[in-house]
């Protein structure tokens, strides 16, 4: 999972995710969630792959 944050105009923080499983030989993109927190909240992500894995995600971004 690569996690992308951006802070917006009010404070609060967007972020951005990239969720890839393999398959085969390579790593394929299953799901890019987006979720919106305020600084230092928990944020928490399901996301449910073709194969039926289900990725529970979750992080607790802090402006610095």
């Amino acid at each position: 999972c690569f996690v992308i944050p951006m802070v917006t105009q009010d404070g609060s923080i967007l972020l951005t995710m990239r969720v890839e499983e393999p398959s085969g030989t390579r790593w394929v993109e299953i799901g890019e969630p987006r979720i919106m927190v305020v600084n230092g909240n928990e944020a928490q992500v399901k996301v449910t792959s073709p194969k039926g894995t289900v990725y529970n995600i979750s992080t607790r971004p802090q402006r610095m």
